[in-house]
């Protein structure tokens, strides 16, 4: 899937004009950051990852799993691994 692209949370330009490139990655970190109810055309869509990062592996791969599907994002497999407070989740 292409689309513009952010970097640093601001439009990418390259010669005066909007990059557009592959952007699954870049919609897949979107997702998994914004909370539901944060995007005003898809108030059910998002996984809000900040607020779940002592939460349950398989409760959050299940929701990660139900928001990319809802978004017709195909994954093929979800590692989560809790290392001393942190949430390390790969997508691929």
């Amino acid at each position: 899937m292409n689309d513009i692209i952010l970097e640093d949370n601001d439009l990418k330009i390259e010669n005066g004009d909007f990059v557009v490139a592959e952007s699954k990655a870049q919609h897949i970190e979107h997702i998994m950051m914004v909370q539901k109810g944060q995007l005003y055309q898809y108030p059910l869509l998002g996984v809000g990852i900040r607020s779940k990062i002592k939460g349950d592996a398989e409760g959050i791969k299940r929701e990660i799993l139900k928001q990319l599907k809802s978004d017709n994002i195909e994954i093929d497999k979800i590692d989560i691994i809790f290392e001393q407070d942190e949430l390390k989740i790969t997508i691929i």
